[in-house]
């Protein structure tokens, strides 16, 4: 390989190494078995290794992802096939892997290549973004190369992939130095790579993480009050006695298993130890204390508090609370399908460069289908469509109004062919008022 690719690689590996760490821990966090860091004070030193893992971070990242779900491409020219490689390649499932990892690291990664045979649909495959990087393009807002360094196999060398506009390279590392084992000139013209970025701004186009310092101290804060809430537990849960009077000896039979008789004798003189029992240590402060956390976490992150399960639910919000409290991560949730929108399109101009070798004309009326991130109520979306049906401002088989309730792609392909056999009165006079302006 030229001096060119070999600093292509250089870089980019080195970009994987500077995060390799972050994006551990922001993974452990999402998994809560990340390790709380404790102060120490009042609490055993067998028991400051001991913080309970709170699940926080986790819920922060999957409260949103379930409401983004990607239903594939609206072509309204039905002429590129994009529900068939959505289909084959199973992205009602496969999509959610780039949105996990956008969300979780800050950045997912979607490659486009060619199928086993030239009859096979192109293959779309979600990569890992702890195993490949890229070289971001501001003026062309896409990557001009990327890297993909594959795990480590014991008694095999390491093997990667270099991605450029014309050819992807397989890398091979012999001798502590990479060389090409294999060329695909596919001239392109683009890497065959998207980069999907989450919460992006104009001063930073890579992403960032919804498991940002705010989340990671306020979990970690958490954690250490539930230790505290085990330490009172362990030591101050108990009544505290103290014997006034009596000497070390005299209270020896005193420690005995709970529920115990204790008994101590009077003195010399006839006079019985004065006792004083403590009050028992109350679990209310911590919990009031994780409550207020959960505020602040529910504040950061977007999410309603309930979430996070320290909320009383004896007495439930109605359902008009419950929506209000859940405004902000819908619309959380609509930006988000937006962003990501993008990266989908660039994925889809990259199916149609692999299969056809050129993007076709009418391309740019392509969009994306997104699930409805609020959680409307079957009766209530079936309410909506007849509503806008009736006004005709829908017509009843168009598919943005099978969409709207909620039917899948196989449920509309039944409802077509359904319609086909027996019509409804709504498709009859739809095609006499179809037929009478033709006539006209």
């Amino acid at each position: 390989m030229d001096s060119y690719e070999q600093g292509l690689i250089k870089d980019m590996a080195g970009q994987l190494a500077r995060v390799k760490r972050t994006n551990r821990v922001k993974g452990q966090y999402y998994e809560g078995t990340h390790e709380v860091v404790n102060v120490g004070f009042n609490v055993p030193e067998k028991m400051r290794s001991q913080a309970p893992h709170i699940g926080w971070a986790g819920i922060v990242v999957d409260a949103l992802e379930e409401r983004i779900q990607f239903l594939g491409w609206n072509d309204p020219s039905g002429k590129l096939g994009l529900d068939r490689v959505y289909a084959v390649n199973q992205l009602s499932v496969e999509s959610g892997l780039a949105h996990f990892d956008s969300f979780i690291y800050g950045t997912g990664f979607v490659e486009v290549g060619s199928g086993e045979t030239e009859t096979d649909q192109p293959l779309v495959s979600i990569e890992s973004s702890q195993t490949m990087t890229g070289v971001w393009d501001h003026r062309m807002r896409r990557l001009s190369a990327a890297l993909r360094l594959n795990p480590t196999v014991k008694g095999e060398p390491d093997r990667g992939s270099l991605f450029l506009p014309d050819e992807t390279i397989s890398l091979v590392k012999d001798g502590g130095q990479w060389r090409d084992e294999e060329r695909d000139i596919h001239r392109l013209g683009v890497v065959p790579v998207v980069m999907m970025p989450n919460r992006i701004s104009a001063s930073s186009r890579l992403g960032h993480s919804e498991i940002s310092r705010p989340i990671c101290d306020l979990v970690d804060e958490a954690g250490r009050v539930l230790l505290a809430m085990g330490v009172n537990r362990e030591f101050f849960s108990g009544p505290q006695r103290v014997v006034m009077g009596a000497t070390p000896d005299d209270v020896e039979g005193w420690k005995t298993i709970t529920a115990a008789l204790w008994t101590i004798e009077a003195d010399d003189d006839g006079n019985l130890p004065k006792i004083e029992t403590f009050p028992q240590v109350e679990a209310g402060p911590h919990i009031e204390q994780l409550k207020a956390l959960a505020t602040q976490t529910a504040s950061v992150a977007g999410i309603p508090e309930t979430y996070f399960g320290v909320s009383a639910t004896a007495n439930p919000s109605s359902a008009d609370a419950i929506r209000a409290s859940e405004v902000r991560l819908i619309k959380k949730a609509e930006r988000r399908c937006q962003m990501l929108g993008m990266a989908w399109l660039n994925v889809a101009k990259l199916v149609c460069l692999v299969r056809d070798g050129t993007i076709p004309p009418g391309f740019a009326d392509v969009s994306c289908r997104w699930a409805d991130p609020a959680t409307p109520t079957s009766a209530a979306k079936a309410d909506e469509a007849s509503k806008l049906v009736g006004a005709g401002i829908l017509p009843a088989s168009s598919r943005v109004t099978l969409d709207r309730i909620g039917l899948s792609d196989a449920e509309q392909q039944q409802v077509a062919t359904d319609r086909a056999v027996n019509p409804t009165l709504a498709d009859v006079i739809a095609a006499s008022a179809t037929r009478q302006t033709s006539e006209a």
